[in-house]
């Protein structure tokens, strides 16, 4: 995921540490970046939603939650 955010030059407010704990206001400036400088992305016609990365987003907010608990 940085590697593409790389690419496209949108990379400025996220670091790998970020992505794994998740930090909200980082991952919010990271999305306004992308829409900022691409303001037109369209989701490409022959692309589905992959349902299998449910499980990705489940064990992204276990990290997240495991990042919170080891700050206390």
């Amino acid at each position: 995921m940085l590697q593409q955010a790389d690419r496209l030059g949108c990379r400025q407010f996220v670091t790998p540490a970020d992505v794994v704990c998740g930090n909200p206001k980082l991952n919010m400036a990271f999305v306004a970046n992308l829409f900022n400088k691409y303001p037109a992305l369209t989701k490409p016609e022959n692309q589905d939603i992959d349902w299998t990365l449910l499980e990705e987003v489940y064990y992204k907010r276990f990290t997240a939650s495991a990042c919170k608990l080891k700050a206390h």
